[in-house]
């Protein structure tokens, strides 16, 4: 049906190790539709992958009212993981930018 499910990018490596472990499952609750009415609704987003049919699986249901604390949690959650690999990637693009310093503090570490 869909390649792309907005509220899930920035969490695709994440995501692609269900391929290896089949028992994880990535979940969003509280996620808001808006629909054409400009009408909102919360769902709850649910992935896993099937082995048997290689595939992933994307359930969705509608959220309660007292999801406010979870729906936090979530996005705090969210918000470090695209934070680490944010940070992951510029500590490797300054790896790459300075690889004579770099040379210069492991030889230094090792006197």
């Amino acid at each position: 049906m869909t390649e792309t499910v907005v509220a899930f990018v920035g969490s695709e490596d994440h995501i692609a190790t269900f391929r290896n472990d089949p028992g994880q499952s990535f979940e969003l609750p509280g996620v808001t539709i808006v629909n054409s009415a400009d009408s909102k609704n919360r769902v709850n987003l649910s992935l896993f992958y099937d082995t048997e049919q290689s595939c992933y699986l994307l359930l969705v249901a509608r959220a309660t009212l007292d999801a406010t604390l979870e729906i936090e949690i979530v996005r705090h959650a969210r918000a470090r993981l695209i934070a680490e690999a944010d940070t992951s990637l510029k500590a490797r693009e300054l790896l790459r930018a300075n690889p004579i310093s770099n040379s210069s503090q492991r030889s230094s570490r090792t006197t």
